[in-house]
């Protein structure tokens, strides 16, 4: 089935799982390495490294946002 097909006569469940499932499950590793780095740097580094973590985490996650559009 092509995407003009699975777009025209599929479900709109399946369709929406097809399209959503893949930025999901990618968001999900996103935020399990936010806690990651944060626990890291906070309890190995220091507080002003973990600081700068997240400062610079909501730029970092903009990447995440524009990317889809590149592919």
């Amino acid at each position: 089935m092509n995407r003009h097909e699975l777009l025209e006569k599929a479900p709109i469940a399946t369709v929406f799982l097809k399209y959503a499932l893949p930025s999901i499950i990618t968001m999900c590793f996103f935020g399990l390495q936010n806690l990651v780095d944060g626990y890291v740097v906070g309890n190995y580094v220091s507080e002003k490294a973990l600081g700068g973590v997240n400062i610079i985490m909501p730029l970092f996650s903009r990447g995440y946002i524009f990317s889809p559009m590149l592919f």
